[in-house]
């Protein structure tokens, strides 16, 4: 069992420190900064390294004294004497602002600020073996070793320490983000309507952005068993971007009509241009709208909707994020080495790509069999990689809702919202066997794949030529898919009461219900609603969640529970080739706190206690088909697995 080493939560210490502070130079303009750093350490734990991932062919000779064969052999193992491989991960966050505002006129104001942000990681790893040591220690011709023989047998191999610190090498990754920004902003009123000023904002921003990570030589090689080569990554941006927001008062209570009480215009917009240099230079323009309204007919009800597009540029990570190689072994699904027939519309898409003269229209092609076992289980060199090609992601957002105050019952309030998000031009990292959207089988990625030239046999028979050997066959980059329209509604109802002897008490429940989460692929692929699954490409999506909060307050104490509930979903079980239902999950949190004054510290002290789970819930269980599961038995995006939590927290105001 090589899987005692690994770990769903690794271990985490945080630090941190923020100083916030401002000064008056004049009445009207004050100068302001604030400084903070923190560094999280990490260490992260998985199995012993597997020496024959790498597709290397191992053999261990008849003169080694552990063979116990008389004869050489083939071998595959993992070197647990070694220890499982460990990484230490160190990252610095540190950000430094310094600003200045101001009034002018008395109703407008003014700020400016400069901003220095950086993110650095360490990531030291050791216990990491080189495929081509563990073959020479196997034949006691280990440099670093010699006349040192590798055990490869038994649970626990008993070899010698001098050969296993021989064979224990350190990797490094080193990588950095730096951000240096300049903004400014002015707000105020541009003159009097019969319903009030128009109130106006505008601003702007020219922000630096760079990028960079440095692996160790015997990575960047693909030394390591287990791995293939991997590059270093480097790109950088300029982004400019400004906006402008006005607010229009329509109609004000002070107008007294009888049909509408108040009501009020929102309009604005924002233009971004990217700048982007890396391996290659990219240029990103958008400038997006936004209008909202709300109105009230009579006073305890309030109206509103808006319409809003979205614009992100792909990030420097997505777009030139260094190669990162691998063998993996895949079934060909346009050969194989008895004959099949294909009848997903897709995959003879997909051999339309390579095989033009494939029938128009045909709903199943059968291919004969190539003779070739490697087709059904063929390993190849893959690279995954940035692509500098993406596209910005784009959306158009629309929300109606309505928020009503009970008149016959002070202090509750009802709400409900409808809300439809299309989403288009997603980027995503597709995988590479899914049915319809992996590499292999779909139509539009085949572009990622490189084939060897069809023989003879492979032209009679319909059929591209073999994936590539000795040179990478998949290309996993970022692409940009076709689109994910998400419509719902939320709603609360709220409900707050004071007693003169008691405190304050505030009742609330809040919610979402997806009503439809309809995703397509690519633009030639079905559109699916996956809504109550735990298959759409944002992950799990259950059709129902909701919170049930109940909170006081008194003099210094306060308290509250939360009562969290995440509905069920369906995924999709291989064990009965069908679909399953998660149940729901429901959770309860605690918290209690209790402000004193510390005149020594110029102050108040306030001590937090709080218990995450109380009821230590136990988690629903998930097949590994879930995404993000990876084979644990629980749905990372649903439930926690540390259970039960109890934490403490002291903040100290001066």
């Amino acid at each position: 069992d090589f899987a005692g080493p690994n770990q769903i939560i690794p271990e985490v210490q945080r630090v941190g420190i923020t100083a916030m502070g401002s000064y008056d130079l004049t009445e009207k303009i004050e100068v302001f900064t604030e400084l903070s750093y923190s560094r999280t350490k990490s260490d992260v734990y998985l199995a012993a390294t597997p020496v024959t991932a790498s597709g290397a062919v191992n053999v261990l000779p008849a003169n080694n004294p552990y063979n116990p064969f008389g004869e050489a052999v083939n071998f595959s193992f993992r070197p647990l004497d070694v220890g499982p491989r460990t990484n230490y991960i160190t990252t610095n966050s540190s950000r430094y602002l310094l600003g200045l505002k101001g009034e002018v006129m008395d109703n407008w104001n003014w700020e400016v600020a400069l901003m220095l942000n950086s993110d650095s990681v360490a990531d030291i790893g050791v216990n990491f073996i080189v495929t081509t040591d563990v073959i020479a220690a196997a034949s006691g011709n280990f440099a670093r070793a010699p006349g040192l023989f590798l055990n490869v047998f038994g649970d626990k191999q008993g070899n010698d320490p001098r050969l296993l610190a021989a064979l224990n090498n350190t990797v490094t990754t080193n990588g950095e983000l730096t951000q240096r920004s300049l903004d400014g902003k002015v707000t105020g009123e541009l003159f009097e309507l019969p319903a009030g000023p128009i109130g106006i904002a505008i601003g702007g921003e020219q922000r630096f952005e760079k990028l960079e990570s440095y692996l160790d030589p015997l990575t960047q090689q693909g030394a390591f068993a287990g791995s293939g080569t991997r590059q270093n990554t480097f790109g950088r941006r300029t982004v400019s971007s400004g906006y402008a927001e006005i607010s229009v008062p329509l109609v004000s209570s002070k107008q007294n009509y009888r049909w509408l009480r108040s009501a009020e215009l929102q309009l604005a917009a924002r233009t971004e241009s990217y700048d982007i240099q890396g391996t290659t230079n990219s240029q990103f323009d958008s400038t997006k709208p936004k209008v909202a309204i709300s109105f009230r007919p009579i006073k305890d009800l309030m109206i509103r909707a808006s319409y809003a597009e979205g614009f992100r540029a792909p990030s420097l990570f997505e777009l030139f994020s260094g190669a990162n190689g691998s063998f993996p072994s895949y079934n060909d699904p346009l050969r194989s080495n008895t004959g099949h027939t294909i009848t997903n519309a897709a995959q003879i898409n997909a051999l339309r790509y390579w095989v033009p003269s494939t029938p128009a229209g045909a709903t199943s092609v059968t291919l004969a069999g190539t003779g070739f076992a490697a087709d059904d289980n063929q390993q190849v060199q893959q690279a995954q990689q940035g692509n500098t090609a993406l596209l910005p992601e784009e959306s158009e957002s629309t929300y109606l809702g309505m928020v009503y105050n009970v008149p016959k019952v002070k202090g509750l309030t009802l709400s409900v919202g409808y809300f439809k998000i299309t989403h288009n031009n997603i980027i995503r990292l597709p995988s590479v066997t899914a049915a319809n959207i992996g590499v292999l089988n779909d139509p539009d990625l085949q572009f990622l794949v490189r084939r060897e030239t069809p023989t003879p046999a492979d032209v009679s028979a319909g059929r591209p030529g073999r994936l590539v050997t000795g040179n990478i066959a998949i290309f996993l980059q970022y692409v940009n898919r076709a689109l994910n329209e998400v419509t719902g509604y939320d709603f609360e109802v709220d409900y707050q009461w004071k007693s003169a002897s008691f405190g304050q008490f505030k009742h609330s429940i809040s919610g979402a219900y997806m009503a439809e989460f309809l995703g397509q692929t690519t633009p030639t692929s079905a559109i699916v609603n996956g809504v109550g699954s735990a298959f759409t490409s944002s992950g799990t999506v259950p059709r129902l969640k909701m919170v049930l909060q109940n909170s006081w307050k008194w003099r210094d104490f306060s308290a509250s529970a939360f009562l969290n509930y995440s509905g069920y979903y369906e995924e999709f079980s291989t064990r009965i080739n069908a679909e399953r239902e998660v149940e729901a999950y429901t959770t309860l949190d605690l918290q209690g706190s209790y402000t004193f004054r510390t005149p020594w510290l110029g102050g108040k002290t306030t001590l937090t206690a709080g218990l995450l789970n109380a009821w230590d819930e136990a988690l629903p269980y998930v097949t590994e088909q879930v995404s993000g599961s990876g084979n644990t038995g629980f749905d990372a995006q649903i439930s926690d697995p540390r259970g039960r939590f109890f934490y403490v927290q002291l903040r100290q105001a001066f």
